[in-house]
């Protein structure tokens, strides 16, 4: 997939994503998501300073138990890099995030 970027000093930059669904021990267990990567400027707030580009990753695979028909458990596990805003804490990019969750849900 091709990015069109609005501002005239971006350069071309793709992106893959993929989804996936699959209902696993005749739909009790459920693992579903999906995977993002793609390139952008570093200098994404175009100051005027030029410094290449980087890669995006993100994806998010969940997994889920159904206890009936509308209740389930489970959780999802964020896994990026590059995705969050700079943050001077983390020392700069090319930092990779875990971030899991747990949940209940209900599907009325």
């Amino acid at each position: 997939m091709y990015k069109y970027h609005p501002r005239a000093y971006t350069k071309a930059d793709g992106q893959f994503t993929a989804v996936w669904f699959w209902p696993l021990f005749k739909g009790k267990v459920m693992f579903n998501g999906f995977l993002d990567l793609w390139s952008e400027d570093r200098n994404f707030v175009g100051d005027g300073e030029d410094i290449g580009k980087q890669a995006v990753f993100l994806a998010e695979p969940q997994i889920w138990y159904n206890v009936t028909d509308n209740f389930a458990v489970g959780g999802e596990v964020e896994v990026s890099m590059n995705f969050a805003e700079y943050n001077p804490a983390f020392n700069g990019m090319n930092k990779w995030m875990v971030n899991p969750t747990v949940a209940v849900k209900y599907t009325f």
